[in-house]
């Protein structure tokens, strides 16, 4: 057989193969659709963030324990769509914070802000509320949020939500570069990779199993803050990183109370609650010399200090968990509040707002 002929057979050979494949992957993506077990795609790359939400985007969040809708408006916020300039007559409240603000794990209607809004225009004060939340933002990008998102819609209150699970952690690896900017041929590949995102279910399942496999995934720090081991935000002793956690977020919380106190902008930081501060059966065997009511000590003790008007959940999680020990706030695998979850940080909130429009 000569030269020409046995490359004539590998090309054949190969582009066999290469169809082979193809046709393997659409029967995977037709079966992943069939399903149903995975969330649509709801971000894009950011070169300040690292990733932001897609404005005018449609679809469903999926886990095993919730199927629920997702909506973005014109803005990439959470729910229906609005616009910079202020409703006349009406106190506007912007939420920034994490997931556990973005609640793609219960309908839009039955989140916090949502239910807040729902609340307060039934008894007949004009209110519009505001979801900046974002799936894994610590206080340093929801300081450049507030900064530069926030504000332009001129709220009469801001509200930061704050996770003590993780957000020590989302401070330490949070750093950002807030003049980044990407080049050409980068802004290429990403509008590539948020085709198939948008698009392709089976390349969002590799991307989600990719981020959940340690020899796949990026490293992370050595060091970090967490819920258990010996850099424990519970622990009784603080490791050197849940220090440099706790002083970076001390370091951002004022930053941003400073400039609000400065144009003259209501603040309110509310101290959310891990499913283990809450719920005792929740707890893995690691527990047993944790304490489990030291950051949110550790973050009052600050806020009063620095007069930054702050609203701890835990203590109401806790009085429902005593009268309802069969119960859950939370999702028990996925860990973020439950629609039960949403309404009682939704009552304390209601509780300040009540205190704002009839105590003064």
């Amino acid at each position: 057989m000569d030269l020409s002929s046995k490359k004539k057979i590998i090309f054949f050979n190969l582009l066999t193969f290469a169809g082979v494949f193809v046709v393997l992957i659409g029967f995977f993506e037709i079966g992943l659709r069939l399903v149903g077990r995975t969330s649509d795609n709801f971000l894009k790359q950011d070169a300040v963030l690292g990733w932001t939400h897609v404005p005018n985007k449609k679809g469903w969040s999926v886990t095993r324990e919730y199927r629920v809708p997702v909506q973005l408006n014109n803005f990439g916020l959470v729910g229906p769509d609005t616009s910079l300039e202020k409703p006349a007559e009406t106190f506007r409240v912007a939420f920034v914070g994490d997931s556990f603000t973005e609640a793609f794990q219960v309908e839009t209607e039955a989140a916090f802000p949502r239910v807040i809004e729902k609340r307060v225009n039934d008894l007949g004060k004009k209110v519009e509320t505001l979801n900046f939340g974002v799936t894994s933002y610590g206080t340093v990008k929801e300081d450049w949020v507030i900064k530069n998102s926030a504000l332009r819609f001129n709220p009469d209150l801001i509200v930061l939500g704050y996770f003590v699970g993780n957000d020590f952690a989302d401070n330490l690896a949070g750093d950002i570069n807030p003049t980044a900017q990407f080049s050409s041929r980068k802004k290429f590949t990403n509008s590539v990779k948020l085709w198939f995102r948008n698009h392709s279910v089976a390349y969002r399942w590799f991307l989600e199993k990719k981020s959940r496999n340690a020899f796949l995934s990026d490293p992370a720090p050595v060091f970090v803050p967490a819920i258990y081991g010996p850099n424990s935000i519970f622990g009784s002793k603080y490791s050197s990183a849940a220090e440099e956690g706790m002083a970076k977020t001390k370091t951002y919380l004022k930053n941003i109370s400073d400039i609000l106190r400065e144009q003259d902008i209501n603040f309110l930081v509310l101290i959310l609650p891990a499913k283990e501060q809450v719920h005792e059966r929740l707890r893995s065997s690691e527990d047993s010399n944790l304490d489990w009511e030291k950051p949110n000590r550790m973050l009052k003790e600050f806020f009063e200090q620095e007069k930054i008007a702050y609203l701890d959940t835990l203590p109401t999680f806790q009085s429902w968990a005593k009268i309802n020990p069969e119960g859950l706030a939370f999702f028990k695998f996925d860990g973020h509040p439950n629609e039960t979850g949403h309404f009682l940080i939704a009552k304390g909130i209601l509780n300040y707002l009540d205190q704002y429009f009839y105590g003064k």
